[in-house]
């Protein structure tokens, strides 16, 4: 569990499928940075591999005994309020379209589930049209302008100068 940096706006359960686990890691380890620094608190509760793999390969029995097991271990925690977020679009994909139907009718819990499987674009948007969120200041420390980093072809930085900070309109300064 990582605790958010600044006030807690909620809580959200982060999906490390397969395939962020093993290839992309520091996406993964961005996207629940991110997910911190806006706020929320992050849970990674243990699971098996997200059976995407095992749909695409047509070892269609092994997906359904993955599907069941993920339903067991997430229909209980996860709601509207604590939703389950990932970035790998397949296997939060799987959550909402194939699970719900591979699952038998004594586990409903997988429709449910997949109303509240998000991909982490998705999420934020949600958020945003909230208004849960807003935007991040990313700033200097001691700086006296409000600035945002623009990586160059070269090791340069270029700060962009704006006599008002977005993010806290009522200063001239970022806070």
């Amino acid at each position: 569990m990582l605790q958010p940096t600044g006030p807690e706006k909620g809580r959200v359960f982060f999906f490390c499928d397969e395939f962020t686990d093993y290839n992309d890691a520091p996406v993964g380890m961005a996207a629940i940075q991110l997910l911190t620094r806006l706020g929320y608190r992050v849970d990674m509760p243990a699971h098996p591999e997200s059976g995407r793999a095992a749909i695409s390969k047509g070892l269609l029995p092994m997906a359904q005994a993955l599907a069941v097991r993920q339903v067991e271990i997430f229909q209980n925690l996860v709601t509207e309020q604590t939703p389950l977020v990932g970035v790998e679009p397949s296997a939060i994909l799987s959550f909402r379209d194939e699970y719900p139907r591979m699952v038998s009718e004594a586990q409903r819990g997988g429709e449910k589930l997949g109303a509240n499987a998000l991909l982490i674009e998705e999420f934020l948007f949600r958020e945003a049209q909230r208004g849960t969120l807003r935007p991040i200041c990313l700033r200097r420390r001691n700086a006296t302008f409000c600035c945002t980093a623009i990586a160059t072809r070269r090791r340069w930085r270029v700060w962009i100068r704006r006599p008002r900070c977005w993010a806290c309109p009522r200063t001239t300064r970022c806070p």
